[in-house]
């Protein structure tokens, strides 16, 4: 699932961000994906059904997603 946000605060990270995030994470609950989106000026929040290391539990998955992050910010490099 994928969430978008854009910050209004004037101490936001300006560049484009993407966040995985797993829902069972135990040691960086829930609460905490959201407002860390919205300190982006520009974020991508993407749930997955993991715990805490979602590249680990779900690597193929994290991989398309960074793939796909990075061939659509290709040109800011």
């Amino acid at each position: 699932m994928l969430t978008s946000f854009r910050a209004k605060d004037p101490a936001t990270v300006r560049v484009p961000t993407q966040i995985i995030w797993g829902r069972r994470d135990g040691a960086l609950g829930k609460h905490l994906a959201e407002p860390s989106a919205a300190r982006c000026e520009q974020a991508e929040l993407h749930w997955l059904d993991t715990r805490h290391w979602p590249h680990r539990e779900q690597p193929r998955h994290v991989t398309e997603l960074l793939s796909a992050w990075f061939a659509r910010h290709a040109e800011r490099v």
